[in-house]
């Protein structure tokens, strides 16, 4: 992986990690066997065996914080942090939460990268590539691209990803920006219906909060 952090480059290469600054030596980074980077609020995180640790944008060590083996990949998102693997699952930094991503795909995850409405999108070494709430861990979108998946941004409301083979993908993520009040009143105009005795019937918009919205 690689990183540009202010003025800086961090690199994370067969088990090793570096940090670039403009002209001068690469310096060596703790910790060994470093599997994952990722930019934060005010530096990176890197994954080792045993550990996630905290730089500053300096490249100082900051905090120290035990995880599972086997990390992949990374998000920090204020004060939320999660961890992809090698095996496909995803979680919590904080245990407690007790938080299962439903129907991962058993393959490294890649890329992790945070959504809007509270949304995890995450791309997977057999192409695999899907969305997820974080705060239920409910699968609310996939697809599959052919090669594993490298790249994931957002531009406005489109997530685009792509594989390391050229296949890309793009969803619009608008609704997730919008309020139940706001969707509801897409809706009813454009599916009139409610399902009574068994079937659905024509209605007319209910008598709702949101109504005058």
């Amino acid at each position: 992986g690689l990183l540009a952090v202010g003025g800086a480059c961090v690199v994370v290469d067969q088990g090793q990690a570096w940090h670039i600054g403009e002209g001068s030596v690469p310096t060596k980074l703790p910790p060994e066997g470093a599997s994952a980077l990722c930019e934060t609020a005010n530096g990176f995180a890197i994954a080792g065996e045993r550990e996630l640790l905290r730089f500053d944008g300096s490249g100082r060590l900051t905090t120290r914080s035990p995880i599972d083996a086997g990390a992949t990949a990374i998000l920090v998102d204020g004060e939320v942090t999660l961890l992809g693997f090698r095996s496909g699952n995803m979680e919590s930094l904080d245990r407690s939460v007790g938080l299962t991503f439903e129907r991962t795909p058993p393959s490294p995850v890649l890329r992790m990268l945070a959504g809007p409405g509270g949304t995890l999108f995450a791309g997977f070494g057999n192409g695999g590539v899907g969305l997820w709430d974080r705060t239920t861990g409910a699968l609310l979108h996939h697809s599959r691209l052919h090669g594993p998946v490298r790249h994931a941004a957002l531009a406005g409301r489109w997530l685009y990803a792509a594989s390391e083979l050229g296949d890309v993908i793009s969803w619009d993520l608008s609704t997730f920006d919008r309020s139940h009040c706001e969707l509801l009143g897409e809706v009813w105009p454009n599916v009139p219906t409610w399902w009574l005795s068994g079937r659905a019937q024509l209605h007319a918009m209910p008598d709702h909060a949101c109504r005058d919205r």
